[in-house]
């Protein structure tokens, strides 16, 4: 696969392709680098999202704080400047294929799912800011969007429904540990106002999900696109469609010293 240089911005119909799971990296490696996300750096309760989120392609240079959960490490990359940059896992994406691999739902052993998504949230809720448990958030509830899982509809949808009654049992002090999450999280129980505070982030989260879907839904019926070996490359000829965007991102990349 080819890809443009590095610090090129991805264009929107080619973020469906940005795995959403959490991975380790190797050095070299092409990866996709959230630059911004209004969905996560604007948590205004009555925020509508316009902008999509703005990633550009970057290169691994090396991991230099490794975590016991590789939802936490930090990686230096290659974003095109004279200097790497320092980034967490929660800004770094593979590419998937555009291949499409079915997960057949009789294999899917969801209580292992979400054993795994619950220790995630609570690594996040006990040691990040509130930008970084979106940010966690969000990408579990993308991978899980029963679009982006039709041939697992059933379980997608099991498994979202799950992933924000966790949330809504950190916001509230409950605890996620095995023996204390009832079988029906659903407990009638009053939602807490900071998950109510989630309501809009959740409804431009789903969209997001039904965005990549769509896109996918495109790409891989144009034949084109499918069999074209230099399909990333095409990016590199796009216009930014939001000036605002590229603005964030010279002024994000200014701040070299801290991790992003």
């Amino acid at each position: 696969m080819l890809f443009p240089p590095v610090g090129t911005i991805i264009p929107e119909r080619f973020h469906w392709l940005l795995d959403n799971s959490f991975c380790d990296f190797d050095k070299g490696e092409y990866v996709g680098y959230e630059i911004y996300d209004p969905d996560i750096e604007d948590i205004s309760d009555d925020r509508i999202t316009v902008d999509p989120p703005y990633y550009i392609y970057a290169t691994i240079v090396e991991k230099i704080q490794a975590e016991t959960d590789t939802e936490f490490a930090i990686y230096s990359i290659d974003v095109g400047e004279e200097e790497p940059i320092q980034a967490t896992v929660t800004r770094l994406y593979k590419f998937t294929s555009r291949e499409l691999v079915l997960i057949n739902s009789d294999n899917l052993d969801i209580q292992t799912v979400l054993r795994d998504i619950r220790r995630i949230l609570m690594r996040a809720w006990r040691h990040s800011d509130e930008s970084e448990r979106r940010r966690v958030l969000e990408r579990l509830l993308v991978r899980w969007h029963p679009d982006k899982n039709l041939h697992n509809v059933e379980q997608s949808t099991e498994i979202t429904q799950h992933i924000q009654n966790y949330v809504e049992r950190l916001n509230r002090g409950l605890s996620l540990d095995d023996e204390s999450v009832p079988d029906d999280e659903t407990d009638g129980t009053s939602r807490s106002q900071h998950s109510r505070s989630y309501e809009q982030f959740y409804s431009n989260v789903y969209s997001t999900g039904r965005n990549h879907a769509r896109y996918s839904e495109e790409q891989r019926s144009n034949r084109r696109y499918y069999n074209d070996n230099s399909f990333h490359t095409s990016a590199r000829d796009e216009p930014n469609p939001s000036p605002g965007q590229a603005e964030r991102w010279l002024k994000q990349l200014t701040i070299k010293s801290n991790v992003h």
